[in-house]
């Protein structure tokens, strides 16, 4: 599969983690620019104890909504943007089997703190 951005091809790599119960599919797109695609993590109501959206927490260097969560969501789909030649990399969950809809369940657990994009 490939896709056009600011006129250049290039692949989506589709990586499958061999693990059944961690079955997550990492779509790595090498773009120059930001993409659309935003984590929806924020608006499901497992956000707090999924282990999934703590290791995306851990790769953007934020502080963990729990130290120790204790749920493990079913298909997780993540886009790692990498971007500036490989020296930016940012991690946005996009699709979850698991997924259960909390409108804004991140900004009422932080309410004081910016919400992520």
């Amino acid at each position: 599969m490939q896709r056009n951005v600011s006129s250049k091809v290039y692949k989506v790599y589709r990586v499958r983690d061999p693990q059944p119960p961690r079955n997550v599919i990492v779509k790595v797109l090498h773009c120059i620019m930001k993409t659309a695609a935003m984590c929806i993590c924020i608006h499901c109501h497992y956000v707090d104890r999924c282990t999934t959206y703590h290791a995306v927490e851990a790769q953007h260097q934020q502080a963990h909504l729990t130290l120790a969560p204790d749920f493990e969501p079913q298909g997780p789909q993540i886009n790692v943007n990498i971007r500036n030649g490989g020296t930016e990399m940012e991690w946005d969950v996009v699709g979850c089997q698991s997924f259960w809809e909390e409108r804004n369940k991140w900004a009422r657990l932080r309410p004081y703190e910016a919400v992520p994009t």
